[in-house]
Order: C-alpha cells, then sequence, then structure tokens
C-alpha cells in the first residue's frame, strides 16, 4: 500500500496528528525501522498524501484516541475506504458509512511486505 501510495495509485489521506502517530508507531524496535527508514517514510507521506487541515472532534472509540484521529480524517477527507491492521477500528466495520477493512482484505494475495 506504501508504494501505491507513493506512486499515485492509491490516494493517502492524512492529518498531522496521524503523522506524529505514523513516526512514533515507526520508532518501535520490533518493527526494526532504522531511523532513516522512519524519518525517509514520514517525509514520503508528507509529500503525497492530501492533509486534512480541519478535523472534526470524533469520540467513537473510548479506549484509543489515535483510532478516534483516523475516524476525524476520514470524514474530513470524505474517504471511501480506511484500510488498517487497528483492532479497536476494525471492530466498528463501517465509521458514517465509511467501511473499514484490513490491509490484507485490500492488497493481492501475497503482497503483504512492508516496502
Amino acid at each position: 500500500m506504501y508504494r501505491a501510495c507513493l506512486s499515485g495509485l492509491l490516494q493517502l489521506c492524512m492529518s498531522m496528528p496521524l503523522v506524529h502517530e505514523l513516526a512514533r508507531v515507526m520508532a518501535y524496535p520490533k518493527l526494526g525501522f532504522s531511523p532513516e527508514q522512519q524519518r525517509a517514510m514520514v517525509e514520503d507521506v508528507l509529500r503525497v498524501a492530501d492533509l486534512a487541515e480541519t478535523l472534526p472532534v470524533v469520540d467513537a472509540v473510548r479506549d484509543d484516541p489515535s483510532a478516534n484521529a483516523v475516524l476525524a480524517c476520514a470524514l474530513a477527507a470524505q474517504a471511501d475506504l480506511i484500510v488498517t491492521g487497528d483492532a479497536h477500528l476494525l471492530a466498528l466495520r463501517t465509521f458514517q458509512g465509511v467501511p473499514i477493512i484490513r490491509a490484507s482484505m485490500f492488497l493481492p494475495p501475497g503482497n503483504t511486505r512492508r516496502s
């Protein structure tokens, strides 16, 4: 999906809270991203993403503020789809008419690499 967004095949909608969340999560040691890879991915996202600036207040997932940030961005961007691995979001299945699916449902079989 990352490559598809970089190539323009998919439209990536982000907000600055989500960019900060991406940077925070990419720093998890278990993910194995080097500081250079982390920086490059954030720079790529900022280069290709449509940044939503005015975000609605969303409190659909009380246990996970970052999940609410995803929902707010999707609403602001009038997204057609939310693709995620977040269990809180997947449990919703849809939000205000926007389907929420796993990346594995969106990608062709065997195309699950990070890069």
